[in-house]
């Protein structure tokens, strides 16, 4: 099958013939190898891999400053004993 490659802004890109059915593939990795150029789909994560992927970034635990002190709420609610405003 031919591909044609043709000038894009200031990249080069390849036109991928419609019979080549790429479905939801959006990005590519791109390898040369012995004068040829491969393209295979990028490898998808799912978002739980990527959320524990960053955390693994961290190189330390997160801490608190030590005079922070957590805000006070007021956790009561009487649904019953509510004035009705309307």
């Amino acid at each position: 099958m031919l591909a044609k490659v043709f000038k894009s802004g200031n990249s080069m890109a390849i036109r991928i013939p419609k019979a080549i059915d790429l479905k939801n593939i959006k990005e590519f990795d791109i390898q040369v190898l012995d004068n040829n150029l491969i393209l295979s789909p990028k490898k998808q994560e799912n978002e739980w891999q990527s959320f524990f992927k960053a955390l693994g970034d961290f190189k330390e635990p997160l801490k608190r400053e030590k005079d922070e002190i957590p805000q006070s709420r007021d956790l009561s609610f009487d649904y019953f004993n509510q004035t009705n405003n309307s």
